[in-house]
């Protein structure tokens, strides 16, 4: 979550074109307005989220007549009108841009997101890795530090941008070499 969490972060604060940021924000009300559809259809009865019905549908019609759709590939305004992506190239599209090593990312979030959704890694290591949860092993416990070790730059990241955007604490917190050093020792390759 803290890896979606920060390419998410410098998704929306990335310098693109203003139509471009514009459609990024109304494909993320839909993508939000599907999730919440996909949740409610469970066991709700329509009626109780028709407004997210009829919400929906002037979403994707505003989606689908933005300028910058039309800039888009077939397959991409496929994705998009489907109301499944959250950016509009594509996570890893964004992760990249985020700054990350592409490499790196693929290899620790399709790790993180095998373990999240229990399968197939934890079903698979269950037994191996000798998971206890009243005493935890040094595979428990590693992979924490693994977590850890990829959320500590992806936070020092996003709160350097912020505050770089911030006027008037540009040189008292960017340009601190200590918390610069930090950043660097922690990141080893994982981003660009």
């Amino acid at each position: 979550m803290i890896i979606e969490g920060y390419v998410l972060y410098s998704y929306i604060d990335e310098d693109a074109a203003e139509e471009e940021m514009d459609f990024r924000f109304i494909l993320l009300k839909y993508h939000d307005t599907n999730s919440r559809i996909n949740l409610l259809s469970v066991d709700k009865d329509k009626s109780t989220y028709r407004d997210l019905l009829d919400g929906r549908k002037s979403e994707r019609a505003l989606l689908e007549s933005h300028p910058f759709y039309r800039q888009l590939t077939p397959e991409q305004q496929a994705r998009c009108a489907a109301g499944t992506q959250v950016f509009v190239r594509g996570l890893r599209r964004a992760a990249v841009n985020a700054g990350f090593n592409e490499r790196k990312f693929n290899s620790l979030y399709g790790y993180f997101s095998g373990h999240s959704h229990t399968l197939p890694v934890s079903l698979f290591r269950v037994a191996e890795h000798k998971i206890d949860y009243f005493r935890p092993s040094e595979a428990q416990f590693g992979m924490a530090a693994l977590a850890v070790t990829v959320a500590l730059p992806c936070m020092l990241r996003a709160s350097f941008r912020r505050i770089d955007r911030e006027a008037g604490l540009h040189d008292s917190w960017s340009n601190h070499s200590e918390l610069r050093a930090i950043l660097h020792e922690s990141s080893e390759g994982l981003f660009e």
